[in-house]
């Protein structure tokens, strides 16, 4: 199967798999931006400035590429692992990863930032969460010491992309 990622050329991969946000991870900052943006549009209409609607249309404008276009993606080839979220990007050679381990997850992100690419711990050692809500995590850990955390949406799908890394 062939995965094309926006801006790169086109990778062979074993393996192309990609997370949308669901249910409350998806609708709750949409929401949040949808409010933000009606009072960003009150002050706007209040003010009567054409630059005042830049902050309203900006906020409209991010909750509408949440909605329909953030996503992250793994593509697994022959010798690399192709990580691609909002806001990051990551190739890592397959011959440095030492352990692949899958677990179940909450789909919460620790602490109060919750972005899709956050700096965590697993058991003491230093990780990379990439994580838009799901039920399954797949830890890679690096022969560096490093690691990526990937949050999938279901046990059945860390399995197959634990499986493919293992082959």
């Amino acid at each position: 199967m062939t995965h094309q990622d926006s801006g790169s050329p086109s990778i062979r991969a074993q393996l192309a798999h990609s997370e949308r946000a669901t249910g409350s991870a998806r609708l709750g900052p949409t929401i949040a931006l949808g409010i933000a943006a009606s009072f960003a549009a009150l002050i706007a209409v209040s003010t009567d400035s054409l630059i005042a609607w830049v902050a309203p249309a900006a906020l409209a404008a991010f909750a509408a590429w949440w909605i329909w276009v953030a996503r992250i993606t793994v593509a697994v080839d022959r010798d690399s692992i192709h990580f691609a979220a909002p806001l990051f990007r990551r190739t890592v050679p397959r011959e440095t990863v030492s352990q692949v381990r899958v677990t179940a997850d909450d789909g919460m992100n620790p602490g109060i930032v919750s972005w899709v690419v956050v700096p965590t711990e697993v058991d003491g050692e230093r990780f990379t969460r990439i994580n838009m809500g799901g039920a399954a995590a797949v830890t890679f850990t690096l022969r560096a010491g490093k690691g990526i955390q990937l949050v999938v949406r279901d046990l059945d799908t860390a399995n197959r992309l634990a499986e493919t890394l293992r082959a």
